[in-house]
């Protein structure tokens, strides 16, 4: 049986800096499980990369004045 690879997040690790996105649950054999909503985490990167790419453009404009 061959193994499909697969990427994505770690709730554990997003709730730290965004517990919005992550909520907790259990499941049919009584044990805590995590949820996470990706589409606010791919919202927020967007953002960021936005933001980053802004202070860059800046930048460049300081070191080419």
């Amino acid at each position: 049986e061959k193994k499909s690879l697969s990427w994505g997040f770690v709730a554990q690790e997003v709730q730290p800096i965004m517990p919005e996105l992550v909520t907790t649950f259990i499941g049919q054999d009584d044990e805590e499980y995590f949820g996470l909503e990706t589409h606010g985490v791919y919202t927020t990167l967007v953002r960021a990369i936005q933001e980053l790419s802004a202070e860059i453009e800046i930048l460049k404009a300081k070191v080419n004045a």
